[in-house]
């Protein structure tokens, strides 16, 4: 496992969409663990590449799941009746079915996507960049 500080392009920090954005200025720096595949060492630049199960089912776990606990306990609720009143019954159906949707989708994420199989990799080393940028050439 590695600690990697993700390079945010100035472009991105001066934008008003990103949230790497505050009103003093760009926030500090953003850190990502990742598989160390390449046997990379500190200071080393890399390329990363994320799970795509993890990308594709991760959503749909943590969207999905508590969506269906809500119509879940919503209908459950309403066939039950506990109360005499219909629309108490599904209101606190709901959210007793999406609070058990969130815990569900928090265990399942906890246990599904914790692993290494889940987190992205640094496949390869990049060379260094040149020293001499577009912004550091003498003017004519």
């Amino acid at each position: 496992m590695a600690r990697v500080q993700i390079h945010v392009p100035w472009q991105c920090a001066t934008c008003t969409c990103s949230s790497s954005r505050s009103s003093s200025g760009p926030t500090r720096a953003r850190y990502l663990t990742v598989v160390n595949a390449v046997d990379a060492q500190s200071g080393q630049r890399v390329r990363i590449s994320k799970s795509r199960n993890a990308s594709l089912a991760a959503p749909a776990v943590l969207f999905g799941v508590p969506l269906i606990g809500l119509l879940g306990g919503a209908l459950g609720a309403n066939r039950l009746a506990p109360f005499s009143a219909n629309d108490l019954n599904t209101l606190i159906g709901a959210g007793v079915g999406l609070a058990a949707g969130f815990l569900a989708a928090k265990l399942i994420a906890l246990f599904r996507f914790s692993g290494p199989e889940s987190l992205p990799k640094a496949i390869a080393i990049l060379p260094e960049p040149a020293t001499e940028g577009p912004c550091d050439r003498p003017s004519n």
